[in-house]
């Protein structure tokens, strides 16, 4: 017979493997238990109007319907119901577009035992979930962001870029940049988009706003 007080869990997962796995790991717990499982996206609707469930363990990649379009679903007809995604890698923009959906949690398949009842512990108890992985590069990011407030706008450029953009702020279109570095169009091109990327601008043209307003001038080379 079922404790009363045990927090109830639903495992979605196309993986049996997986499945079987996760809830050996939770059986050890008896404040834990596994309500049932699920193979598909599909099936979870049906499963929740029939049983109820404190928290779903879910695939972020599942065929059918993905893990983030089942979240959407479960939060929509379910919002009480707590959503631990989980994946086999924990890729950062998978996280942030997780918890924008309306995740609780997000687990990397690989986490040891421990980390698996921390993350539901967390949950259980009403608090988000982030794997330590993320959360130190999350950190890293954060402190990369503090320490780079006043200091070389182009210390984060390889030595090639920076070259490519001293000529960009001179006028030079990517044919005369290729020829005068003996590259590549298609070269000079990746060059270019990168340097848009990290400087957040949109168009060469705000790229040479930015190079300039920035000190960078036509005598630096």
């Amino acid at each position: 017979m079922q404790d009363s007080t045990q927090f109830r869990i639903l495992l979605a997962d196309d993986h049996t493997f997986f499945r079987k796995g996760i809830k050996s790991h939770i059986s050890k717990n008896p404040e834990l238990s596994v309500e049932g499982e699920v193979a598909d996206g599909n099936e979870l609707i049906p499963f929740l109007e029939k049983k109820p469930i404190d928290m779903i363990i879910l695939d972020l990649w599942m065929p059918t319907v993905t893990g983030l379009e089942a979240l959407n679903m479960v939060k929509k007809r379910f919002p009480q119901v707590k959503v631990l995604i989980c994946s086999a890698k924990e890729k950062k923009k998978d996280f942030v577009k997780a918890m924008i959906a309306g995740a609780d949690g997000f687990l990397g398949k690989l986490e040891s035992d421990k980390e698996v009842f921390t993350a539901i512990e967390r949950i259980r108890t009403g608090k988000k979930y982030i794997p330590p992985l993320l959360a130190s590069e999350f950190a890293g990011d954060l402190i990369d962001s503090v320490d780079g407030a006043g200091s070389d706008p182009f210390s984060h450029l390889t030595k090639r870029e920076l070259e490519v953009l001293h000529l960009l702020v001179k006028g030079y279109t990517s044919g005369r940049i290729a020829d005068h570095f003996h590259l590549s169009i298609r070269t000079i091109e990746h060059h270019r988009a990168n340097l848009l990327r990290k400087s957040k601008q949109k168009n060469s043209a705000a790229l040479v706003n930015w190079a300039v307003s920035n000190g960078l001038t036509e005598s630096d080379l």
